[in-house]
């Protein structure tokens, strides 16, 4: 190109290029990790809080904070470094947060103790060291395991103004009476099948005796006991996921007029388990199904990051593992609390195709004493089972029943249900 004088303008590319990067650099947001530290007061319960602070560089405004506490002293700010879970966070512009507490014998689960309002502040310190001031109101989505998941309940239960969900993953034991505290707030309860009663006993109790308003979910993690493992993490990471792309407030949590009731079964307690969708409705009974990793991630289009092994192929339609061709209706049964003494019958529609010629040889109860079931008119398919349950033992008496076809150990179908006698 010429000049008017004449003279020649040679045009360089990189040039260009220098500046234009230069101008998105200086608009563009820096990915904050940050950790924040605090002392106790004398009258707190604990002896050291520390957290780390994720923020994607593309977040302009954080919308609220998945925060995670792990088992007794452990530490847990490694869990906002975590790519799978930065992923989740950066798809729904939230915070990630992971947290340290060391109680050293002090029941620092106890968030109303101090340790809650140790949260809080390093919250307010974090929010000034990032000149992010909605760090200071806007929703926690509260991950715990064991005594983590302790404290996520005690949290709601102490100030639920300020939690968006709670997933209390296989928590050691609660104070259930404080449970009406956190009833507006979306929770979903872990509880391993295999676990020490004393852990599971209290949440059960919990769910049997909700509010018809609570926002809550039980999931029974089957073959599992108070260990987290990767199929725990997938379904974790799957129903965050979900949760934290509902409007959120720091005042009401999920909005009430996005609940989303799913029918599980025909007992009312069943039908008002709450979900955030029906994506995590599906989730759910994939999960306390057990089937296979990649169902579970196919559910909730979510990648697995989890070793490839396979649980067993999970049919879709009938929900059940393909080993068995039995399809049962409801799935499971909820049966609440149960006054002592009581008798409740409930009844079951099992089917499976009837070109297989199987016939139902018997149906075995974990709990004889307390449930007991009997084929009613045929044995063969479509076919109706009547469950007894009576209220002699007392406390949790949760278990399953077998349904076996043809005396072959491979053709059957486990039925969970879940109950509570009260003295």
């Amino acid at each position: 190109m010429k000049t008017p004088h004449g003279s020649r303008i040679r045009f360089r590319p990189f040039t260009f290029l220098i500046v234009i990067v230069g101008f998105v650099a200086t608009h563009a947001q820096a990915e904050v990790i940050k950790e924040s530290a605090i002392d106790p007061n004398t009258s707190d319960n604990f002896y050291e809080a520390r957290t780390r602070l994720w923020i994607s560089d593309q977040c302009h405004h954080v919308k609220g904070i998945i925060v995670f506490l792990g088992g007794t002293d452990s530490d847990g700010r490694g869990f906002a470094d975590k790519f799978d879970w930065q992923k989740i966070a950066k798809n729904s512009d939230y915070a990630l947060l992971g947290c340290y507490f060391r109680g050293d014998g002090e029941p620092y689960e106890n968030a109303s103790k101090g340790s809650g309002m140790a949260l809080l502040r390093m919250l307010e310190d974090l929010s000034a060291t990032t000149n992010r001031p909605e760090l200071r109101s806007i929703p926690l989505i509260l991950i715990g395991y064991s005594s983590g998941a302790m404290f996520t309940y005690n949290f709601a239960c102490w100030m639920s103004s300020r939690v968006g969900g709670i997933i209390s993953v296989k928590s050691g034991p609660i104070d259930v009476s404080k449970a009406s505290a956190a009833y507006s707030v979306p929770a979903l309860f872990i509880v391993g099948e295999g676990d020490e009663t004393g852990r599971r006993r209290p949440i059960l109790e919990a769910i049997a005796k909700r509010s018809s308003v609570a926002r809550w979910a039980l999931a029974l993690q089957p073959s599992s006991g108070h260990e987290w493992n990767s199929i725990t993490d997938n379904f974790v990471r799957a129903y965050v996921a979900e949760l934290s792309q509902l409007k959120l407030s720091s005042s009401a949590g999920v909005s009430r007029s996005l609940s989303c009731p799913v029918a599980t079964s025909s007992t009312a307690q069943m039908d008002s388990m709450w979900f955030p969708n029906g994506k995590t409705a599906v989730l759910w009974e994939t999960f306390t199904k057990a089937g296979s990793l990649k169902e579970l991630f196919h559910a909730c289009d979510i990648e697995d990051a989890s070793p490839k092994k396979s649980l067993g192929r999970l049919d879709k339609t009938t929900h059940v593992k393909t080993k068995s061709p039995l399809t049962a209706n409801p799935s499971g049964l909820y049966l609440g609390v149960l006054p002592r003494n009581s008798n409740v019958e409930r009844e079951i529609n099992l089917s499976w195709p009837a070109s297989f010629g199987l016939r139902i040889t018997a149906i075995r109860s974990s709990k004889p004493d307390f449930a007991s079931a009997e084929v009613v008119g045929s044995a063969s398919s479509p076919s109706r089972i009547r469950c007894k349950f009576t209220g002699r033992p007392l406390g949790n008496q949760s278990g399953a029943f077998d349904v076996v076809l043809d005396d072959n150990e491979t053709k059957h179908s486990r039925i969970i249900f879940i109950g509570w006698v009260s003295k």
